[in-house]
């Protein structure tokens, strides 16, 4: 479990009594919601599946926790079911606020239905996540709010293309710094080669769940940003729970000259 660095107090929300727990199975998304809520001013830890998250409420003091709904061992939703039933040891309840790629109709109502109070989706825009601390960080822990939050809406979705990819390192490069901003493109662009890579292998040897963790795992990286290959690997991720080899093999060459092409076109950030 990584601690984030000590957060600036300049920001946002927050005097140092709050600390917050992101259950987060994908690296890059764990690295940007850690950068996220330390320009807010947050401090937090991270874990990796639900299992940990499940064991971390229980011997820290968490102010509120992100939970994303997909990971490995334990997903978020059980995972939030037995934090609840811990609580009734306790007396206390603790904020999780579910963190989806889904986004599909009837989401938000799973999330609550397991226990979780509130739900945002991904990628998580700064705004929208500063709006809902805010709102529960002032039930959870009124006191340690320092100011509001200005109120907006997130924009619109932006089309796949380099100059999205582009415009959101300007934004990272802005708000986190150019070294912080490069790694983390970097790092989306090279675990792409890796995975797909993965893929390829889990796809000879017919090792169905090892491909449908590469498939997670891509779809966690590009979810860091706005737009991107989502639709071929959902495509793949079907065909995948189909168990359908042929559709398989063809969805994966799609999704590779798809990626290989797009890639090509992307400014190099370094």
């Amino acid at each position: 479990m990584a601690q984030a660095g000590s957060p600036e107090k300049s920001r946002d929300l927050l005097d140092s009594d709050v600390l917050i727990l992101v259950a987060e199975d994908n690296r890059v998304n764990q690295k940007l919601a850690i950068l996220q809520l330390k320009e807010m001013g947050i401090a937090a830890h991270t874990v990796s599946n639900g299992l940990q998250a499940v064991e971390a409420v229980k011997v820290q003091d968490y102010t509120l926790v992100l939970m994303d709904c997909q990971m490995p061992e334990m997903d978020g939703y059980q995972a939030t079911k037995v934090i609840r039933q811990h609580e009734i040891t306790t007396g206390k309840h603790i904020p999780i606020i579910a963190m989806t790629a889904q986004n599909l109709e009837g989401d938000r109502e799973q999330c609550l239905a397991c226990g979780m109070d509130d739900f945002i989706s991904k990628p998580v825009n700064s705004r929208h996540l500063r709006q809902i601390l805010h709102f529960w960080l002032a039930k959870a822990a009124p006191g340690a709010i320092k100011s509001g939050i200005a109120k907006g809406e997130d924009g619109p979705a932006q089309a796949a293309s380099p100059d999205t990819y582009a415009q959101k390192y300007s934004e990272w490069e802005k708000t986190f710094g150019a070294e912080v901003a490069t790694a983390l493109m970097n790092e989306i662009i090279g675990g792409t080669d890796l995975i797909l890579s993965e893929m390829a292998e889990a796809i000879k040897r017919r090792d169905s769940c090892g491909l449908a963790a590469a498939v997670h795992r891509l779809k966690g990286i590009w979810l860091a940003l706005p737009a991107g290959p989502h639709c071929h690997i959902e495509q793949l991720q079907t065909s995948v729970d189909l168990d359908d080899w042929t559709a398989i093999e063809k969805q994966h060459r799609l999704l590779q000259e798809d990626l290989a092409s797009f890639l090509e076109k992307l400014p190099k950030f370094a």
